[in-house]
């Protein structure tokens, strides 16, 4: 009787054995016969990425795991992968106010230049003057169209005004001077690190191009002023289809405008100041 207990408990042993070894499919544990060949591939990508902890992962699966060559890391001045490279553009809201290299003009006296390319789009147009007399310069498409006055001042003059270009071309421009005269021509381009924000407050000198301004939707007050010669504040949108002005007088002046902004949500706007004395101004 015991010899037969100890025969079933030994048979009962070894076929639980048996079926265990043939279930457990473990390349560890040795060879376990015949096993499907898909199934063995699914089994060895699975245990690969049991390995690398990123093979076949979900997406965030692989952002918990430990940086790779490719992982984006922060520093204080910019965003850079593990190994030194900077990433892919990421899409953000981008702010203006950077050119491309500008295109300068130089010549003596009243004359009218030689066609210039220009693209589509704002232009900041830097203009300087060493003579005695009136100095003004306009630019014109080549159909004769004007395009915008940009410099209107006498004797030793410098300053900045902005041109809204309509269309990919070629432009002149009309100088009326009695000296030796420069003017630069640089595109307007997006940039995600230079505008300026609301309350601002600046002061200045002379005609001008602000960096461009942040503007949630709203009604805005600008409080400007001036004591001698004129002054004009022109507000013009960063994709250049808005255009308009805010001021237009001749100084001594005080007083305060209001003006709307629609575009959501948040537009950028360039502040020309056009000027031939001291000028402050505040938008709240």
């Amino acid at each position: 009787m015991v010899g037969l207990w100890i025969g079933g408990l030994a048979f009962g042993l070894i076929a639980g054995w048996a079926f265990l070894r043939f279930a457990y499919d473990d390349p560890e544990h040795g060879d376990r016969g015949a096993v499907d060949p898909a199934y063995a591939a699914q089994i060895s990508t699975m245990r690969a990425t049991s390995a690398t902890g990123t093979a076949g992962a979900s997406p965030a699966a692989t952002e918990a795991s430990e940086p790779s060559a490719s992982t984006e890391t922060s520093t204080d001045s910019t965003t850079l992968r593990v190994d030194g490279t900077e990433p892919a553009a990421t899409t953000a809201v981008e702010t203006p106010m950077a050119t491309q290299p500008p295109e300068t003009i130089r010549g003596t006296g009243t004359t009218v230049t030689d066609p210039l390319t220009l693209s589509d789009g704002i232009v900041l147009l830097t203009s300087s003057h060493t003579g005695e007399g009136r100095f003004q310069v306009t630019l014109f498409d080549q159909s004769g169209n004007q395009i915008a006055r940009v410099a209107n001042g006498s004797g030793s003059w410098s300053g900045s005004g902005s041109a809204v270009v309509p269309a990919d071309g070629q432009y002149l421009f009309e100088v009326v001077a009695d000296g030796d005269w420069s003017i630069e021509a640089a595109p307007l381009v997006l940039d995600t690190s230079s505008n300026l924000t609301i309350p601002l407050e600046q002061s200045g000198s002379g005609s001008q191009v602000l960096p461009f301004v942040a503007a949630e939707p709203g009604t805005y007050r600008l409080h400007a002023t001036c004591e001698t010669g004129s002054l004009g504040i022109v507000l013009t949108s960063h994709t250049g289809s808005s255009r308009r002005s805010l001021i237009s007088t001749t100084c001594p002046f005080d007083g305060v405008v209001a003006f709307p902004v629609a575009e959501a949500p948040v537009g950028y706007y360039l502040l020309d100041i056009v000027s031939s004395g001291d000028w402050t101004l505040r938008i709240e």
